[in-house]
């Protein structure tokens, strides 16, 4: 197993789908609850998207405690991917992204993986991963709010 990096040292432009994918609003509010932070409130973005930017925003904080809990949580959250990464090495990881199938299983799972590991191979793949996850990135934000609608409506 490789050393893993901490969220600080996370390639910014992978954080911001690897926490829209991994956490809904609600769990995002629950962090900032628990960090002993307020909720922040912006007039130019959703609610939604504004948690986003700020939880990205407090992750740059090396010792910052909402960054510690959004890092454990997504720890927890993305084992198995993260596992696997060390298992395997990222072929199977990532495969699945430069096939280009639109949904891929466990996107922030794989991204979080990646985006924290610790071998010097992920430099160079990273800038690969981030120029590939944009279509797979909204392919699965469109599926996940498909979920939700066909949910809220089957009530």
């Amino acid at each position: 197993m490789s050393d893993r990096l901490r969220i600080w040292q996370v390639d910014c432009g992978l954080m911001d789908p690897i926490l829209s994918l991994s956490f809904e609003r609600r769990e995002l509010e629950n962090l900032f609850t628990s960090a002993g932070q307020p909720l922040p409130r912006c007039a130019c973005a959703p609610l939604a998207q504004s948690m986003v930017l700020a939880t990205h925003a407090a992750c740059h904080e090396r010792h910052g405690l909402l960054a510690n809990l959004v890092e454990s949580q997504l720890d927890v959250i993305h084992s198995a991917a993260i596992d696997q990464l060390d298992e395997e090495g990222p072929g199977p990881l990532l495969h699945p992204l430069w096939e280009g199938r639109g949904v891929v299983g466990d996107l922030a799972g794989r991204l979080w993986a990646l985006a924290t590991w610790g071998d010097p191979l992920a430099k160079e793949l990273v800038p690969q991963v981030r120029a590939t996850i944009s279509l797979a990135a909204w392919c699965e934000l469109g599926a996940r709010i498909s979920r939700e609608r066909t949910q809220l409506f089957d009530r």
